[in-house]
């Protein structure tokens, strides 16, 4: 089996005020067909993410088919302090079709946006 990578790029700025996890915006899902049971290094790569509020704590998850594979919490010592967040796991499949999605939450309903001054990647590598 050859080794293939599968990304998508969010480089346009977006936010949430959502309080349970969802897509984040401009990013579809990657839509990937597998042959043969195989191991994915999956990795949500957010470099400029930040909250309106000091203190909230807020999430982004690796989903794989809706059901989260990885997550990273992260809370806002100041308002608008902006954290890199980066999530990394290794999921096994089996043979057949899925979706993985990136997905983000804010605990307190502020605002939490990412994209302004970076690029966020979610990607898919199978692993030989």
């Amino acid at each position: 089996m050859r080794s293939f990578w599968y990304s998508l790029h969010q480089g346009i700025e977006a936010n949430t005020k959502a309080t349970y996890l969802v897509d984040i915006p401009n990013f579809n899902r990657l839509a990937i067909e597998l042959k043969h049971p195989a191991k994915l290094l999956l990795t949500l790569n957010v470099p400029d993410t930040w909250s309106s509020k000091a203190g909230d704590f807020n999430s982004f998850a690796l989903v794989v088919d809706n059901q989260v594979v990885a997550d990273g919490v992260y809370q806002s010592a100041i308002a608008n302090q902006r954290v890199p967040i980066s999530i990394s796991t290794v999921k096994e499949l089996s043979a057949g079709n899925y979706a993985i999605a990136a997905q983000w939450k804010t605990k307190e309903a502020s605002d939490l946006w990412i994209g302004a001054t970076g690029t966020a990647i979610l990607s898919a590598r199978v692993i030989v």
